[in-house]
């Protein structure tokens, strides 16, 4: 299941422009548009995942992630299923997560999401 949540950078602007070092954010100081696509993964006992959430095209991603348990974190147990990495993905157009699960646990759900903005 793919989830998109929509919404608005509102009063961010100003502030990542002077984070970025004088990042253009267009014209009139444009306000980022910014879209959280997640997206949920099952995992079998002893096995390791790949999880890639892309951005829509026109989008970038600027942060991302992934927990264990299907659309809210539920605060399992890291001995027997956790997430190993996350980080942009090797094409810069989403995120990518490592997602595992030991022997010593069932089959697993994993949400994982990528936050991508526009300007």
């Amino acid at each position: 299941m793919t989830r998109i949540k929509i919404g608005a950078l509102l009063g961010v602007a100003t502030l990542v422009g002077f984070a970025a070092g004088g990042l253009s954010l267009g014209a009139g100081g444009a306000t980022p548009h910014y879209l959280v696509v997640e997206k949920t993964y099952s995992v079998a006992s002893n096995a390791t995942r790949i999880a890639n959430v892309n951005c829509p095209k026109g989008m970038v991603p600027v942060g991302g992630g992934a927990h264990y348990g299907s659309n809210s974190f539920s605060g399992g147990n890291a001995t027997y299923a956790y997430v190993a990495e996350s980080d942009i993905n090797l094409a810069h157009r989403g995120w990518a997560s490592t997602l595992v699960v030991t022997g010593a646990q069932s089959r697993s759900s994993f949400t994982a999401d990528v936050t991508c903005a526009s300007w």
